[in-house]
């Protein structure tokens, strides 16, 4: 191709173009590792058409969700108001326990609130006391 500007529809070679989208669709999801993302980037590669715009968007959203709530993140809560979202938060929580997840990324979830990539981020029996006690009311 000579550089890596690749529009997403590129007649001349459908097979890149299907894997770019691919990328960008992992990369929104935050399915790629910090080696590919780091890859990319060093050879010029445009992740995203605005950066980080997907990506955001999830973690606005669940930060609204999570606001909604009284500040406490409550996955059942969210599945019943946004089963999207939630599967989301799914998919962030294996992506960490397989080390997939971006130091970045995860501290911006652990930043939303304690249990946001499940109880093994809550730092004390007193946080998790906390929370389940919340999740009563």
């Amino acid at each position: 191709y000579g550089h890596c500007v690749v529009p997403e529809r590129y007649g001349k070679n459908p097979g890149l173009a299907a894997w770019v989208r691919e990328v960008r669709f992992r990369y929104g999801q935050g399915s790629l590792s910090e080696t590919q993302i780091s890859e990319l980037r060093h050879v010029g590669f445009s992740l995203d058409l605005v950066p980080g715009a997907v990506w955001d968007q999830w973690v606005q959203e669940l930060a609204e969700a999570v606001d909604r709530h009284g500040g406490v993140f409550r996955l059942h809560s969210i599945a019943a108001e946004s089963p999207r979202l939630a599967r989301w938060v799914q998919q962030q929580r294996r992506l960490q326990r397989r080390g997939l997840l971006t130091e970045e990324r995860a501290s911006q979830l652990l930043g939303i609130g304690p249990g946001v990539l499940g109880d093994e981020d809550v730092e004390s029996y007193n946080d998790i006391w906390e929370m389940r006690f919340a999740e009563l009311e």
